[in-house]
């Protein structure tokens, strides 16, 4: 699931997160275009795995490997 999508599902989940990360909701706003990568592991956790990494990427950056849903390194 996207993050933005994840945000948008209930009222109150970005100021929950900005609670939990100790951020301004306006922080947590700009990361609807990219999760900063040194917070993803973290947030993965905190939406119970419900937004995957590649949810926490910009849509524009690589593609992703087909069923996982993981992004492509571009190894063979």
């Amino acid at each position: 699931m996207r993050f933005t999508d994840w945000l948008d599902a209930e009222p109150g989940r970005n100021k929950a997160v900005a609670v939990h990360f100790g951020l301004t909701p306006s922080a947590i706003t700009h990361w609807r275009r990219a999760v900063p990568r040194n917070r993803m592991h973290e947030l993965h956790v905190f939406t119970q795995g419900a937004v995957d990494f590649a949810g926490m990427l910009p849509r524009s950056r690589g593609s992703l490997v087909p069923g996982t849903g993981a992004p492509d390194s571009g190894g063979g």
